[in-house]
């Protein structure tokens, strides 16, 4: 890496960490962020339009201004790798972060609401059992949301 890309990058560190400017970083690494996102869709093979581009984009943006730079104020310059590196690995994450919420929120049953019966009271064996095995099929995360929940509503 070059002195000027690396002063470059410093100085647009220094604007957006010290100085509070985030424009030179949105500026600079825009296109990049974007790009890695669409190639994230595409590797993992997931559909997208513009909008879901663009919305995953801001969402990057967003993770590297959050909590005073934080991710932006990790970057170690030391360890070799450049700016533009880091912030791609913060994008890649953050898109397969995105991907791992949309999976859980998919994975919660739906039954149509002509399929309850509301005559069944919550004491029942039968009601129950169907509710112990569609908690048997959950992952251990979901779970404990759901205990936790009827755990506080009962109280």
């Amino acid at each position: 890496m070059t002195d000027e890309i690396l002063n470059k990058e410093r100085e647009i560190l220094y604007a957006c960490i010290v100085l509070g400017r985030k424009d030179p970083l949105v500026a600079e690494y825009w296109e990049l962020v974007y790009n890695t996102v669409r190639k994230t869709y595409k590797i993992h093979g997931v559909s997208y339009d513009d909008d879901c581009l663009n919305s995953r984009r801001n969402e990057v943006f967003i993770q590297l201004f959050q909590n005073d730079c934080r991710k932006l104020r990790q970057y170690k310059e030391e360890l070799g790798q450049g700016l533009a590196a880091w912030i791609k690995l913060i994008t890649i994450q953050t898109v397969q972060n995105s991907f791992r919420a949309s999976r859980r929120i998919s994975k919660i049953p739906t039954v149509p609401i002509d399929d309850i019966d509301l005559t069944i009271k919550p004491e029942d064996d039968e009601n129950n059992m169907a509710v112990r095995e569609a908690l048997e099929s959950l992952d251990n995360e979901d779970k404990l949301i759901i205990k936790l929940f009827f755990i506080k509503a009962c109280l």
